[in-house]
């Protein structure tokens, strides 16, 4: 079924969900994610020992470069994407 623009979601914070998925699983959260997610959302994750990038495969998920340091010490990597639809 196709998701009207009042169902999607703004804004995502999966923290370190990717770690758990193989990297097909990956990719089709990534799709779901582009079904489910407005124009201009905010999309947060963090990776701990797996290495996964939402703009590696889909350009449309814009890189936002951050500022600061991330307090979280434990987590490799902060990924901040806009999804542009």
């Amino acid at each position: 079924t196709d998701i009207t623009n009042k169902e999607k979601f703004d804004l995502a914070n999966l923290s370190n969900i990717f770690e758990y998925m193989n990297e097909n699983l990956f990719q089709e959260q990534a799709h779901f994610l582009e079904k489910t997610m407005a124009n201009q959302s905010k999309i947060a994750y963090w990776n701990l020992l797996v290495n996964r990038d939402l703009n590696s495969l889909n350009k449309q998920f814009r890189k936002i470069e951050t500022k600061g340091n991330d307090l979280c010490f434990f987590y490799k990597s902060f990924h901040l994407n806009q999804f542009e639809a």
